[in-house]
């Protein structure tokens, strides 16, 4: 098999675990965010089931080449568990390792599945604690199983937007639209790129110049910070609150 088809089959098989670890009790993202200069990094292994040599743990000499290669045949894991199963030979049986791939990748599999119904607007204040776009869908489904949920909503959603209006005050229309949108994208796609964001407001026909004019004047008053190709959230509750209220436009864009 080249490197570059390994490769490919290594991306499919991260994609196919979610990113995450697939060890049943160490389900990590193995992925790091930048740091000072250096880029992000996946930090993800795809680990043989059965041993790709001879003399490798697990090896069979009656298993195919291909399958051997196969992401059918590889496990998503951190470097640490990795190293273990191949380490520990009689503990991390080739029974064991395939079900903790199909159980976990299963699991992924439905986390990332929308939900046939339609999600309410109110529904989606009881997960405004939650950034991660990729549970996010989970998480209304199981609040809609909460039996104290309603009160949540009932008690809670009235004030939560207070210092985003607070801060909105005064504002035209226009203004109003682009700098919420901008707090809120800053928030929910970060890092956000000016570039997405440029795009984004375009949609509703706000221009380049205006949506940086009201930008610079977010980060004036010390709500967003902006670097060369980016708008970051400066004042994280005025952000997240932002965030909260575009959330059912960002689930139509998840579910598509």
């Amino acid at each position: 098999m080249s490197s570059k088809l390994k490769e490919k089959v290594k991306v499919y098989l991260a994609l196919r675990s979610g990113g995450v670890c697939a060890h049943p009790e160490y389900q990590v993202r193995l992925t790091e965010n930048p740091a000072g200069e250096d880029q992000g990094a996946i930090i993800g292994e795809a680990a043989h089931i059965f041993g790709e040599k001879p003399g490798s743990a697990r090896y069979d000499p009656i298993i195919s080449i291909e399958f051997l290669s196969s992401a059918e045949n590889l496990i998503y894991l951190c470097p640490t568990h990795h190293t273990l199963i191949d380490k520990q030979r009689k503990t991390h049986t080739v029974a064991k390792l395939f079900y903790w791939k199909t159980d976990h990748e299963n699991k992924m599999r439905e986390a990332t599945t929308a939900p046939s119904v339609e999600v309410t607007y109110d529904e989606i204040q009881i997960v405004t604690g939650s950034l991660s776009r990729t549970i996010l869908l989970q998480e209304v489904q199981e609040a809609r199983k909460a039996e104290e949920h309603l009160d949540v909503i009932k008690n809670g959603l009235e004030e939560n937007l207070d210092l985003l209006t607070t801060t909105l005050t005064e504002l035209g229309e226009i203004d109003k639209d682009v700098r919420r949108r901008v707090l809120g994208y800053s928030r929910w796609y970060e890092p956000a790129s000016k570039d997405e964001i440029f795009q984004k407001l375009a949609v509703f026909g706000h221009e380049r110049e205006l949506v940086a004019f009201n930008a610079r004047r977010l980060q004036d008053d010390g709500l967003i910070q902006i670097t060369e190709n980016h708008y970051l959230p400066w004042n994280e509750e005025v952000c997240q609150q932002a965030a909260e209220s575009l959330m059912a436009e960002i689930l139509r864009e998840l579910e598509k």
